[in-house]
């Protein structure tokens, strides 16, 4: 096993290698200043970054403490409980396929205003396919 103070010199020397500004606009940063700026939140309030990052996915039960304990026994996000499946499977085929299921769905409704059918078709894709 790796003393403890050889982990942390390893990661006070990592180094950010240069991204391919073409590579870069196809991430969910969308540039390398983006990432570079979310990599800077990330290093001076975790936490913080952390919680963010963490209140875009679905929790069955909220978590107690965003990070606790220390280099050899850290814990995130402990006490609370999450659905991984729903939150990168379930979440994923909802988004790619509610436009097609709304189409689907649409035509059974006979509502004249179509905000509010927008709004019963939303429910009955959320009651039957998940939270959309």
């Amino acid at each position: 096993m790796i003393e403890s103070t050889d982990q942390i010199d390893m990661v006070r020397e990592s180094r950010l290698r240069p991204l391919d500004p073409r590579k870069a606009a196809g991430t969910n940063a969308g540039s390398i200043e983006a990432f570079e700026r979310l990599l800077r939140e990330s290093q001076e309030d975790p936490a913080s970054f952390w919680e963010q990052v963490a209140s875009e996915l679905d929790w069955i039960k909220p978590w107690d403490s965003v990070r606790k304990g220390g280099f050899e026994n850290l814990q995130y996000f402990s006490g609370g409980i999450s659905n991984v499946c729903l939150n990168l499977l379930d979440r994923l085929v909802i988004e790619l396929l509610q436009d097609r299921i709304l189409d689907l769905v649409k035509p059974i409704f006979e509502i004249a205003d179509p905000q509010l059918m927008n709004i019963q078709v939303r429910v009955v894709v959320e009651r039957n396919f998940g939270n959309a």
